[in-house]
This record gives C-alpha cells, sequence and structure tokens, in this order.
C-alpha cells in the first residue's frame, strides 16, 4: 500500500501504511524502531484505551458532562 495522499477541499494529508489490503506487512516500509520505543507506544496506546474507557463509563452514569 505505501504512502498516500488524501486531498479534501481545506487541507492534504499523507499517511503512510506498512499493511497491505490483506493486513500484510511490506517489511521495505516498516520504520526502524527500537524494541524499547515500540514498548513505550504499546503503553501510551493502552493507557489511552483505559482512559476512554474509564471516561466512557462515567459519561454514561451522567457523572460527567459532555
Amino acid at each position: 500500500m505505501g504512502r498516500k495522499r488524501i486531498e479534501p477541499s481545506n487541507c492534504t494529508i499523507d499517511y503512510l501504511s506498512i499493511l497491505d489490503e490483506h493486513g500484510n506487512i511490506d517489511t521495505g516500509l516498516e520504520p526502524e524502531i527500537p524494541h524499547e520505543v515500540h514498548l513505550k507506544m504499546l503503553r501510551a496506546m493502552l493507557l489511552g484505551r483505559r482512559f476512554d474507557e474509564r471516561l466512557l463509563d462515567l459519561q454514561r452514569q451522567g457523572r460527567i458532562g459532555t
């Protein structure tokens, strides 16, 4: 899949996908990221998901506004 450019009416967005349409990794596009950085990114994603789950629960209970 590789690099692709999206041009909506008011901006241009570039993104990089290292997975093809079948979910296979294109190893030529895979970034060189140290293992420690991968772990740090994973922890940040998990923390964000935990916050999202908690805030959604609080919103459903009416304990926070939207």
